[in-house]
């Protein structure tokens, strides 16, 4: 929990060394890898926390945490073909978890793939929330008019978000 605390706040030198003494300390544990992988992946050392995923999922393979994270690692590379592999092997793992199936949506909305995008948004939200988050991938991948529909079409399904609105007014 102390390495944990560290990462939270930023200290990721500090929460490295935690989780590096953790790892020699209990080298057939698999948290202190996957958390050692999450704070080298904020640090954008992607090839490390690939390293480090993968130690973690030898240990524990039906962890479903360390395939999404290691869908986001390739994700945060541009690497969408392996970000959704990884993601698929999370969602296979734990399909109601909201947050793997948002992950998907963007990995398939950086690939272009919106109506798939959708589905994954619409299984963990609503139909304003699927095209707000849409909108959002379309906005990131310069698709201006493309999001501004899709905020256009959040606020058409719930003319209350405000959410929607806001982005919308902000172009």
């Amino acid at each position: 929990s102390q390495g944990r605390n560290l990462e939270r706040v930023g200290k990721y030198a500090e929460a490295r060394k935690t989780f590096e003494k953790l790892i020699v300390a209990h080298p057939t544990r698999h948290e202190p890898y996957h958390r050692l992988g999450v704070v080298a992946a904020r640090q954008r050392r992607f090839s490390e926390a690939q390293a480090l995923y993968g130690q973690a999922i030898r240990l524990e393979p039906k962890d479903p945490n360390l395939f999404n994270d290691l869908g986001y690692c390739f994700y945060l590379q541009g690497r969408l073909e392996k970000a959704e592999a990884a993601i698929l092997k999370a969602v296979s793992l734990s399909p109601s978890r909201a947050r793997y199936r948002n992950n998907l949506g963007l990995v398939y909305g950086h690939q272009g793939r919106s109506e798939e995008a959708l589905v994954q948004f619409r299984r963990v939200g609503s139909e304003s929330d699927a095209y707000y988050n849409l909108a959002f991938v379309l906005a990131s991948r310069e698709q201006t008019e493309e999001a501004k529909n899709c905020f256009r079409l959040a606020l058409d399904a719930d003319p209350a978000y405000e959410p929607a609105r806001r982005a919308l007014a902000s172009f």
